[in-house]
């Protein structure tokens, strides 16, 4: 019991510097040592959901920890947390709802619960929770994820009076009206940002959808009738333009169908994002390889679901951002190396030969197959690649609580 002590101890403390890859060892022999203990397995969950690609594991390690003590709310919230990582929304529930009934007025819980059944389709239910919620008088930022969340599932009707009690708490009661931002810059910043998350909302019905859509639409050429030069607007019809090809009955269409669609817009709003931070974080292994992945993703599924047009329009986003990394970043030797491995690793480099080619070549070849115009990023789409392993990658942020279905 000592040594699984000291081992516990020993992760914690490796977490508590951002070593989660260093704790991991630590935490499954403290876990194998003292299997009887909850605080354990909940600990190594934690661990893998920070390590890209473990999420399966890190449903089982939250699973042991509920086994083991299934009256700590935490355990219950470790496993909600897994479970969202990999996007299992329906299996989501059941910890939320046991997490609520061990600590019925955290609000946090029952936020969490009220934007799932949100996500899940089922407002009316949602709106007791999210009141919940209000009522306990919540900060700005709480505010701000709850507008956030129900633009991006396209303000279902029965949630609207909560998304407009927020709106006005935060003193922008005309955030999603089109044109209501005159010349005002703060409003027209977040209007922009209101037409960014609808423009790929789901809501859900097929109506909420086109509602939602359309006021995208109508706010970022509001937006952009003031301010010709606002990115986030522009960014909004972009998206618009990426996902109109998908088929607008598959939201309304039964379960595997319907959670399709939510998926594949999940990835091409990971994609997006991962890629906008590239370039402002170039080289990272780690934002790589979770721009490459996720790009794979989401094109398994766009071919599984016959969407050619958006699996070509979503691969030639990564493979953009791959181009302008390839234009901007000017790493060392050992900078290459690492990120190289890192596709190793991940087992990308076959999946994007040029570019990992490019990683590999000298300094002077690199500059000739630049001029040269060889070895193209948007070059690696390699036609034999038509199945792949479903399974979507996780992204969860490490905060204490995490896990907001996003």
């Amino acid at each position: 019991m000592i040594e699984a002590e000291a081992s516990y101890d020993t992760a914690s403390d490796l977490c508590s510097a951002g070593r989660h890859a260093d704790a991991e060892p630590h935490a499954r022999r403290a876990a194998e040592l003292a299997p009887d203990v909850a605080d354990h397995h909940r600990l190594l969950a934690e661990i893998l959901l920070e390590l890209d690609g473990r999420g399966g594991e890190a449903v089982s390690a939250a699973r042991r920890a509920v086994e083991t003590d299934p009256a700590d709310h935490w355990n219950h919230y470790t496993l909600y947390r897994a479970l969202s990582a990999r996007l299992d929304w329906a299996a989501c529930e059941e910890p939320l709802l046991a997490a609520v009934a061990l600590v019925p007025d955290d609000p946090d819980y029952r936020l969490f619960l009220g934007l799932l059944r949100v996500r899940l389709g089922r407002s009316p239910e949602a709106v007791p929770d999210l009141q919940v919620v209000l009522d306990g008088q919540p900060g700005p930022d709480i505010l701000r994820t709850l507008i956030e969340y129900l633009e991006s599932c396209g303000i279902p009707g029965p949630v609207r009076t909560t998304y407009e009690q927020c709106a006005v708490r935060l003193g922008r009661p005309d955030l999603s009206v089109p044109g209501a931002a005159g010349t005002d810059r703060t409003l027209l910043r977040e209007q922009a940002e209101v037409a960014l998350r609808l423009s790929t909302a789901l809501g859900q019905d097929e109506a909420t959808t086109v509602a939602a859509r359309e006021r995208a639409r109508a706010l970022a050429e509001a937006v952009l009738a003031v301010d010709r030069r606002n990115k986030t607007a522009k960014a909004a019809l972009k998206r618009l333009a990426t996902f109109e090809d998908i088929p607008l009955s598959l939201y309304a269409a039964p379960d595997t169908a319907r959670e399709h669609g939510r998926t594949l817009t999940d990835l091409g709003e990971r994609i997006s994002a991962l890629a906008a931070r590239l370039e402002t974080e170039p080289g990272d292994p780690d934002l790589v390889v979770r721009l490459l992945r996720t790009t794979l993703d989401a094109r398994d599924l766009c071919t599984s679901i016959g969407m050619t047009e958006t699996r070509e329009q979503l691969t030639a986003l990564a493979a953009s951002a791959l181009t302008t990394l390839r234009e901007h970043w000017r790493p060392e030797p050992e900078e290459r190396r690492r990120l190289a491995d890192a596709l190793d690793a991940a087992g990308l480099a076959r999946e994007y030969p040029a570019f990992h080619h490019w990683l590999l070549a000298p300094a002077g070849e690199t500059r000739h197959a630049d001029a040269a115009g060889h070895g193209r990023a948007d070059g690696d789409t390699p036609a034999h690649r038509t199945t792949r392993a479903h399974a979507s990658p996780e992204d969860p942020d490490g905060s204490r609580r995490t896990g907001m279905p996003s």
